[in-house]
């Protein structure tokens, strides 16, 4: 037979393993910054612009046979290659085989 001694200490074990935190539990917190275009498909000729937290499809810049994206410039239009404003950009000639 079990003491009641015994009972009482396998009770409080068993309880306070209970009560202390999970690790596994991550603390409730702000999700992670997403990006509003990631789930926006646009029409043709536009991209996604994130406008105060909200997608947005704007005209995009032509650039040969691609289109630009929001806060990219054409720097050469016959291979169809956007850069930033200030990025670097490869001068050479590609020849397309379609017309655009």
């Amino acid at each position: 037979m079990v003491s009641f001694q015994t009972l009482l200490l396998l009770a409080a074990t068993a309880l306070s393993a209970t009560a202390l935190p999970s690790t596994s539990a991550k603390p409730p917190g702000n999700p992670p910054h997403e990006d509003p275009c990631a789930t926006v498909r646009c029409g043709f000729n536009t991209v996604c612009e994130a406008v105060k937290g909200r997608a947005r499809c704007v005209p995009g810049t032509k650039c040969g046979p691609t289109m630009c994206g929001a806060g990219q410039v054409c720097c050469n239009a016959s291979c169809g290659i956007c850069t930033p404003p200030d990025g670097a950009c490869i001068q050479i000639f590609c020849d397309s085989a379609s017309k655009f």
